[in-house]
């Protein structure tokens, strides 16, 4: 009499298709969030643009040159706000302000900056990711600064004393923007701290080692071998672009060398424009 083959491979054949589905299902879950969720380089190059040309700009050259590190936290949709590591370089008006990407994939969109002359109003934006940069145009125009030091105790950051002051600049696209900051008295009143704003569109900008003392000239300077876009909102969509190409999108064709897979460090030899 013949006997009944087990179901028992039958059965685990089964469990193991149910759990290659149910692993499937949850790859597809994350690589959506991280589609949706992830770093957005357009958007945040546009926000560093708008924070290193606007009336920050104008206080953070109050000592004439100088170096430091920063934190940038910048508010968003989700509740916790979006931290970035910047270097901040300042001389006679001139500023640079240059993100510092992490070291994961995905963040490699980061590696961007703003140099940008208060005096001149003028500057560009560059992208490490892209090797490209592009002018600025069209940047908001911020006068008539009024400050008022806020009635309190003196305080301590980062090994300085520092006076709490109130700010209101008007913008000559009708927008006014109140800031909060915490000067130091012993480097020129220069702010350590500077609070913009309210709700999804306000930063917080932290300096750290501030280093008084004139920077290489060279940085303030068009990248040297970056490819010039004709403008940054053209940067912007290849930047964008190239993102989409990380997450497995789509391969975008053509553009400046230099892929997002491959992020060198800003080098010192700059040439200009």
């Amino acid at each position: 009499m013949a006997r009944m083959k087990s179901s028992t491979p039958l059965r685990r054949r089964f469990a193991t298709a149910l759990v290659l589905g149910a692993i499937a299902l949850w790859q597809c879950g994350c690589i959506h969030n991280k589609l949706r969720d992830g770093p957005n380089g357009e958007e945040l190059l546009s926000r560093l643009e708008a924070l290193a040309t606007g009336p920050a700009a104008l206080v953070l050259t109050n000592l004439p040159s100088y170096t430091a590190e920063c934190t940038i936290a910048l508010a968003g949709d989700q509740p916790v706000p979006r931290q970035l590591s910047a270097r901040l370089a300042v001389s006679g008006g001139q500023l640079r302000l240059e993100t510092v990407p992490r070291k994961s994939k995905s963040a490699s969109a980061e590696g961007f900056g703003v140099i940008w002359d208060a005096n001149g109003h003028r500057g560009f934006v560059f992208s490490d990711a892209l090797q490209g940069y592009a002018a600025l145009s069209g940047t908001v125009v911020y006068t008539n600064l009024q400050t008022s030091a806020v009635a309190a105790q003196p305080g301590q950051m980062a090994g300085h004393a520092v006076t709490r002051v109130d700010m209101t600049a008007d913008g000559d696209n009708g927008q006014q923007l109140r800031l909060q900051l915490e000067c130091a008295t012993d480097l020129g009143n220069l702010p350590l701290q500077i609070r913009c704003g309210d709700g999804p569109g306000s930063y917080t900008l932290t300096l750290a080692n501030v280093q008084p003392g004139p920077p290489a000239a060279d940085l303030f300077l068009a990248p040297d071998g970056f490819t010039k876009f004709a403008s940054a909102a053209a940067l912007a969509d290849e930047l964008a672009g190239r993102q989409q190409n990380v997450f497995g999108e789509h391969s975008v064709q053509g553009g400046p060398p230099g892929g997002v897979d491959s992020v060198p460090s800003m080098r010192h030899d700059r040439a200009g424009q």
